[in-house]
């Protein structure tokens, strides 16, 4: 999970750094000076500064979809690397692999190419594919749905995280910006940057416990059929 926290460290740094460069043009006046020559000015209008803080929706469904993609990835190559067999996960991942195989998510050639070392162990991997796993739709609800598949926990501290609740915002309103329904400056006019970091803040709180719950469940082969 090494790469899987990296990564979100990397990403959730980004936002931390264009948050904090928004409130200084906020803080900066009607306009800014070139260091090297100071004659040289920008003006920072209404509309660009609505432009950025509507961008950072964009920034903040990268992070919970790359964040969410790889960690269950992750899951998928620790079940090969333990050579894990099918009949030994649980009843809810096989469920999931299944419905995989008949709603054609992957052909059947290319599961036997990759299932040569063997299928009961193989299975799970060759029926992945990351690319189809949330398709732009993903929020508090669709981790949560992925969270009964696999077996792992949602919990999380509520004053922090909210539950993740800020997530169903951040999934619209990205849709909203990459369908064309509305600009950059109309997302962002409504929004403060306190509102934003708010935003922000909760929902790597979220993120976070979930890789904490998914390193944990990883630890105890939570993948694993429970026994009577």
């Amino acid at each position: 999970m090494q790469n899987v926290r990296d990564d979100f460290d990397i990403r959730s740094n980004e936002i931390l750094g264009f948050l904090a460069l928004i409130q200084f043009l906020e803080d900066a006046g009607n306009e800014i000076s070139s260091t090297s020559d100071p004659s040289n000015k920008y003006n920072i209008t209404s509309d660009v500064r609505k432009t950025m803080k509507g961008t950072v929706y964009i920034l903040l469904y990268n992070l919970v979809e790359s964040t969410m993609r790889e960690a269950i990835s992750h899951i998928h190559d620790s079940l090969t690397s333990k050579k894990v067999e099918y009949d030994n996960l649980c009843d809810s991942l096989k469920k999931e692999i299944l419905r995989r195989i008949k709603n054609d998510t992957v052909k059947l050639d290319s599961i036997l190419i990759n299932t040569k070392s063997g299928l009961g162990q193989n299975l799970s991997f060759a029926t992945f594919n990351k690319k189809k796993l949330f398709s732009g739709n993903i929020d508090r609800e669709e981790i949560n749905d992925k969270s009964k598949i696999y077996g792992f926990s949602t919990n999380c501290d509520y004053r922090h995280t909210k539950h993740g609740e800020k997530l169903t915002t951040i999934k619209q309103n990205r849709n909203d910006l990459a369908h064309g329904n509305v600009s950059f400056s109309e997302i962002g006019k409504g929004v403060s940057v306190s509102e934003l970091g708010k935003t922000s803040s909760e929902a790597i709180a979220y993120l976070e416990a979930i890789i904490i719950n998914i390193e944990s469940y990883l630890n105890n082969d939570g993948y694993l059929h429970k026994t009577a």
